[in-house]
């Protein structure tokens, strides 16, 4: 026979079924509470480690300051000097343009550098591609320009460096060995002598640029705006020439107004004030004859450039280089 106690046979009643409901609603009201908790614990602490492995696992705008454009930055001990003054990127080829100026430190009209003196070094990140690799070439443009072409860049790469350094050896700069322990006469590179350009990932503009850039194409652009370049100054200065032409005959004319009055004055000391005034008119008028004279010899050195450039551009044109061959580093 089998014993019924109190309990089971108030749970059949309807209080002891509404009692037993209300305690495993309550039950599932704190289970589902300790769930609760548990899941946003857990998101909590996966919210900073999934941030966290994201910037170690992702590439990043890099924390360096960029090389500005127009700016140029000196090398070596020969005043050898670098300008970024262009850079572009195009996305769907995975290439950059990275535009150059040179300079040998000289004032002279055509200041042509020998690229074999100097060393191209280029450095990356590790979103940098490796597959293809990352490759890097100097193609010259003219004289003292060039283009650093970039293949197979990683659209998330971080920052690129370029570094130059001058292989020209300095001979004050080599040591006299006096004694056996002197250490040998030569120079090791020095970061201080050289230049780097950084060039973030936002530094590039986005750009359309030819499946196959060759050199050749890349001389005519540069040659082609060198001379425009040149053209808009040459006519700049044709009109300051006109425009100096136009004050001289002003302050002639003014001059002259000025001997009139003097013809007919009498007191000294209107006399000399006259000719004060005159005398600074002419030195006015002498001055614009020297400035004509210095722009007209500018106008003379930038038509003889122009002449340069033009055959440059022929050779160009007819497969001719002379400015130097791609060196690939």
């Amino acid at each position: 026979m089998r014993y019924i106690s109190k309990n089971d046979s108030n749970s059949k009643t309807f209080w002891g079924k509404l009692k037993q409901w209300r305690s495993d609603k309550r039950y599932d009201f704190f289970d589902n509470y300790r769930t609760s908790l548990t899941l946003i614990f857990l998101i909590l602490i996966m919210i900073p480690v999934g941030l966290a492995l994201s910037t170690l696992l992702s590439s990043h705008s890099s924390n360096q300051p960029g090389a500005r454009f127009n700016q140029a930055q000196s090398f070596g001990t020969f005043g050898k000097t670098a300008t970024l003054t262009k850079a572009s990127i195009d996305s769907s080829q995975n290439k950059i343009l990275l535009y150059f100026d040179f300079s040998n430190g000289n004032n002279f009209a055509n200041d042509p550098m020998n690229w074999n003196n100097i060393k191209f070094d280029f450095k990356g990140d590790k979103w940098l591609s490796s597959n293809p690799k990352t490759l890097a070439s100097f193609i010259p443009t003219s004289t003292n320009t060039g283009v650093i072409e970039v293949e197979h860049v990683n659209s998330g790469f971080q920052d690129i460096q370029v570094v130059l350094k001058d292989k020209q050896i300095d001979p004050t700069k080599v040591s006299i060995a006096s004694t056996s322990s002197s250490s040998q006469n030569t120079i090791t590179d020095s970061d201080d002598l050289s230049a780097k350009f950084i060039i973030n990932r936002d530094t590039p503009k986005n750009a359309i640029l030819a499946k196959n850039v060759t050199q050749t194409d890349l001389i005519i652009q540069e040659t082609n705006a060198q001379i425009k370049n040149l053209r808009t100054l040459v006519a700049k200065n044709n009109d300051s020439i006109k425009q100096i032409a136009k004050s001289n005959a002003q302050l002639q004319s003014d001059k002259s107004i000025l001997e009139s009055q003097k013809a007919s004055v009498t007191n000294d000391t209107d006399s000399q004030s006259i000719d004060s005034q005159i005398n600074a008119k002419q030195q006015l008028i002498n001055s614009g004859i020297e400035q004509r004279a210095k722009i007209k010899a500018e106008i003379s050195d930038q038509n003889l450039k122009l002449k340069k450039l033009n055959s440059q551009l022929n050779d160009a044109k007819a497969g001719k280089n002379s400015v130097g061959k791609v060196i690939k580093f």
